[in-house]
């Protein structure tokens, strides 16, 4: 851990994801973390200021970073599911970290108020939304002229298909159960793959 600021935006993630945004007063964390009020209002001046700051570390900046390494990788379809499943994991551990047995259901209900109450994460998740699409249409047109799909496989239905799974899925389950099964989104994204698959003789 860096310095404080870090170590107040862990354990406010923590505070967050198992008690909600809703039930952690700057109060409370205090009382959780055992540093002075004057040193949390040092590094954040409010509570949705410091809210916003946990939601750029542990939600923002993985996502940013999975959709910066799979644009420059220039993946084909097999490529981006393993990549999907990196970042989940990754995800699965932060939140792991907190306490195995909470549920990635808790980690979206941040993304939710996140989504619902700044614009700036709301248009950063939009966004984001685009430039999935892009990246697995880019991976089927790559699948493709690699000659791993059947030749009439339209492209853009493909990628429509592929962004319509549910990435969290199965999201009631603990992060222990997740992690064992390396989540059913991965397993429907690798189904979904192989029947557009071309048929080897």
């Amino acid at each position: 851990m860096n310095n404080s600021r870090d170590f107040i935006l862990e354990k406010a993630f923590g505070q967050y994801l198992e008690h909600g945004y809703e039930n952690v007063s700057i109060s409370v964390l205090q009382n959780s973390i055992n540093l002075g009020r004057a040193t949390i209002y040092y590094h954040f001046s409010n509570k949705e200021s410091l809210f916003k700051e946990v939601v750029n570390e542990y939600i923002v900046k993985p996502i940013y970073s999975f959709l910066q390494k799979t644009d420059e990788a220039n993946a084909n379809i097999p490529e981006l599911i393993n990549f999907y499943a990196e970042k989940n994991e990754q995800i699965i551990s932060l939140v792991k970290a907190v306490n195995p047995q909470l549920k990635i259901t808790h980690y979206l209900s941040l993304m939710l108020h996140a989504y619902a109450h700044d614009k700036e994460f709301c248009r950063f998740i939009d966004n984001s939304k685009e430039r999935l699409f892009s990246l697995w249409l880019r991976a089927v047109q790559k699948s493709l002229q690699e000659g791993d799909l059947m030749e009439e496989t339209d492209a853009e239905r493909l990628a429509s298909l592929f962004c319509g799974l549910n990435e969290f899925s199965p999201w009631d389950k603990s992060t222990e159960e997740c992690l064992a099964t390396n989540g059913s989104f991965i397993q429907n994204c690798q189904h979904l793959y192989f029947l557009f698959r071309k048929q080897k003789n």
